[in-house]
């Protein structure tokens, strides 16, 4: 029998859970992963990822390499968002999707893209997502999965850089 890994086939599993569902061991890792990914605010962090609609893990060879949520947002955050961007019309963006990050060395395999997909699958309607203004992987999969750019790009609180709001109806 042929080994897998000689053949250049890697085993890949996406697991999407709520966050009661997930082991202390897996908040963790998703913690571990939101920080090492940069650009979010540790102070209370846990318990942001906590009320969570769901958490999205993908595992390559027994690895979690790529992480992503459906973050149900509380109305001061998702107005200052929308503020921000200049946008005045936000009501019905209940879900937004967020932490999507995937680790330098699986970067190219199409987790990203199988992170947002398995995050839609889980939004029953609209919703909303920010990235960087330099972040074009992002650009390029939120325009695949038919989000639009909405409004203006703004100063992060987290860095030196802009970032962009985007939409998905």
């Amino acid at each position: 029998m042929a080994d897998s890994k000689r053949l250049g086939v890697e085993s890949m599993r996406t697991i999407v859970k709520e966050p009661n569902q997930c082991s202390e061991i897996e908040i963790e890792k998703f913690i571990q992963l939101v920080v090492e990914g940069g650009e979010v605010s540790t102070v209370g962090l846990r318990n942001r990822i906590k009320k969570a609609k769901n958490l999205i893990f993908i595992e390559q060879d027994s690895q979690c390499v790529a992480i992503g949520a459906v973050k149900v947002p509380n109305l001061e955050y998702k107005n200052k968002v929308f503020m921000k961007a200049g946008v005045t019309q936000f009501t019905k963006f209940m879900h937004e999707l967020g932490w999507i990050y995937v680790t330098e060395a699986a970067r190219g395999k199409g987790h990203g893209r199988n992170l947002v997909f398995s995050a839609l699958r889980c939004i029953p309607g609209a919703c909303f997502a920010t990235t960087r203004e330099d972040n074009e992987s992002m650009h390029k999969l939120f325009n695949e999965f038919k989000f639009s750019k909405a409004g203006k790009p703004y100063k992060s609180q987290s860095g030196d850089y802009q970032l962009v709001l985007y939409t998905k109806e």
